[in-house]
């Protein structure tokens, strides 16, 4: 609903929506945002020094660019933790929390957070 209502305040001046999140809410980031963009872009690689990535996919169709970088793009975050987080968690929770990527969480998950 707040969406939506976004949507129409913008409208007057073709306004862009600048949404962040971590990709584990299945509803919203994967039928709204996530996978119509995922599924119509074209997508790039770019691999910066120390191993950081930054993916973007642009899909003008349905006018959406999607943005996942690992937290290390900052150069504020420490590289010391995030090795210590890599080695200390499951590779599908590190992937989404400092990496950016979506992954299934379950509602038992869901509670932890």
């Amino acid at each position: 609903m707040a969406y939506r209502a976004i949507q129409r305040r913008l409208s007057l001046n073709v306004g862009r929506i600048l949404i962040t999140t971590t990709l584990y809410n299945p509803g919203l980031g994967e039928i709204r945002d996530h996978r119509p963009g995922s599924d119509s872009g074209a997508t790039t690689l770019q691999e910066l020094t120390g191993g950081a990535e930054i993916e973007r996919t642009d899909s003008p169709a349905a006018d959406i660019c999607l943005v996942q970088f690992d937290s290390i793009v900052n150069p504020a975050f420490p590289l010391d933790e995030y090795h210590r987080q890599k080695a200390t968690m499951p590779d599908d929770e590190f992937a989404m929390f400092y990496r950016g990527a979506g992954c299934q969480i379950t509602d038992a998950d869901l509670r932890l957070l």
